[in-house]
């Protein structure tokens, strides 16, 4: 399906873009997602190969519980019952371990017991049916996180693992390496400091083509780390200097923000610019509020081609925590202002976990989150309405899209008015005249490629804005 890339390419000076005004609303709950997950985490993922993405929670109050959710296409939800264990503060991961085209499960956490943590893979059999893998090299954890990654280049995806053991003043890191079948062996001589309460991102800090780690946690004597290891191309990993703060409960996500082409880092609420050889600088004045026990997570909500962040979390409110998630649009070059809170409240003391999709197949990305007590705990489901609006200074005329859409609505027109549709060549694709105060464009059957849309007004002086049209 063709689809309007949000930002329009204006092609006179006087023409104005206007805010992006991002915009996710909570749709109303059904389907079985209203089960409670206090404490929990979340997942999306297509598990049975169906093209869109289904939803695993694990949680607890009242009880510990996870649940598998079908996904119809439309973003309902429909509940299924599932031989998976149930955890608490763990994390849910959905990844190709054997290449055989499915998407197989990574849990970890802990339950009602400190002696019953997991660290355990399930291979999908492609319909969604899991069973235990038989390599279980995996030391279980809880408080932690994990990454899939390729660290050796061998072309199949490895496993960093961190967080508390079963005895929980015991905290622990191990890098599994996987023979390309899915089968993982723990790598001898770790270089990574154990933590837990710990946060992991892979980036390839300096762009030579291998993968490098951030990594953020407690260790044993309850200091807080901040740590960058740079991978040699082959797996080994070692210790660098880098200037970010250290800290621990918070979460690391890794994107080109200014779109230089290379990797930058948001830890906590602090965004770190890259010059392109893995140094790393504060990004002054930027408007992200403190998070902990939550996640950051940099998408384009937007389809607008830069990486938006949406941060979810217990944040610091005077004497006490509260929560709060919101989205913070990226303008570019490191901008970014504060576009929608999906919500914000003074309860505090939750681990709070999202899950970014397209869970409604309309092209753009929405989210699932569990763990926000506001909501007796219950899967938030938020669905993605953003529009941008154009405005053509001096005219009153107003063009207004929704990304995935393929028409668009131009307003503030008259009886005089001319619409031209124009390729790439500015050969005339169509004429569409105005009746009334506004219209609808069509562009679903225009081939994909550029075009300029231009209004001529009475008096012939043209107004023209390039669009764009993708599969």
């Amino acid at each position: 399906m063709k689809t309007l890339i949000l930002s329009f390419v204006l092609t006179f000076s006087f023409l104005n873009l206007a805010a992006q005004n991002i915009s996710l609303h909570e749709a109303v709950l059904g389907g079985g997602l209203s089960v409670p997950a206090n404490n929990g985490c979340i997942t999306l993922g297509d598990i049975d190969g169906d093209g869109d993405p289904d939803a695993i929670v694990s949680g607890e109050d009242p009880s510990l519980k996870t649940t598998l959710y079908w996904n119809d296409g439309n973003g309902n939800f429909t509940a299924v019952a599932t031989t998976l264990p149930s955890v608490r503060f763990g994390k849910l991961g959905l990844v190709d371990v054997d290449k055989d085209g499915d998407l197989d499960l990574f849990i970890t956490g802990g339950t009602y017991s400190s002696l019953t943590d997991h660290a355990d893979l399930y291979l999908n059999d492609g319909s969604g049916n899991f069973t235990m893998s038989p390599s279980m090299p995996f030391q279980t954890q809880s408080s932690g996180d994990f990454v899939f990654e390729d660290v050796d280049n061998d072309n199949d995806l490895d496993l960093l693992l961190s967080g508390y053991t079963n005895d929980p003043e015991q905290v622990h890191i191990s890098l599994y390496l996987n023979n390309g079948y899915g089968v993982f062996t723990e790598a001898v001589g770790s270089p990574f400091n154990d933590v837990a309460a710990s946060s992991i991102a892979f980036i390839d800090m300096e762009n030579d083509g291998d993968q490098d780690v951030i990594l953020t946690g407690r260790d044993a004597n309850n200091n807080n780390l901040t740590t960058l290891y740079k991978n040699d191309g082959n797996g080994n990993f070692s210790p660098v200097s880098a200037a970010f703060d250290h800290l621990t409960s918070g979460t690391v996500s890794v994107a080109d923000t200014d779109g230089d082409g290379d990797e930058d880092v948001f830890i906590y609420n602090s965004l770190y610019s890259n010059d392109g050889a893995g140094n790393f600088s504060l990004v002054a004045n930027t408007p992200f509020h403190s998070s902990s026990l939550g996640t950051s997570d940099f998408a384009d909500f937007d389809n607008d081609g830069d990486a938006d962040l949406l941060i979810i979390g217990s944040i610091p409110m005077g004497s006490f925590n509260g929560f709060q998630s919101a989205i913070y649009e990226n303008l570019g070059d490191n901008t970014f202002t504060e576009s929608d809170i999906l919500y914000r409240s003074n309860i505090s003391g939750y681990a709070i976990s999202s899950a970014i999709d397209d869970i409604d197949l309309d092209d753009d990305l929405d989210i699932l989150t569990v763990g926000v007590p506001s909501n007796n705990f219950d899967v938030q489901k938020h669905i993605n309405s953003t529009e941008v609006h154009i405005n053509l200074d001096g005219t009153g005329i107003t063009i207004t899209a929704k990304p995935t859409e393929e028409t668009f609505e131009i307003q503030g027109l008259s009886d005089n008015y001319t619409i031209k549709i124009l390729d790439a060549t500015e050969a005339l694709v169509q004429t569409l005249d105005t009746y009334g105060n506004s219209m609808i464009v069509d562009t679903r059957n225009l081939p994909d490629g550029f075009y300029f849309l231009r209004v001529e007004d009475p008096n012939n002086s043209l107004l023209s804005v390039q669009t764009i049209l993708k599969e």
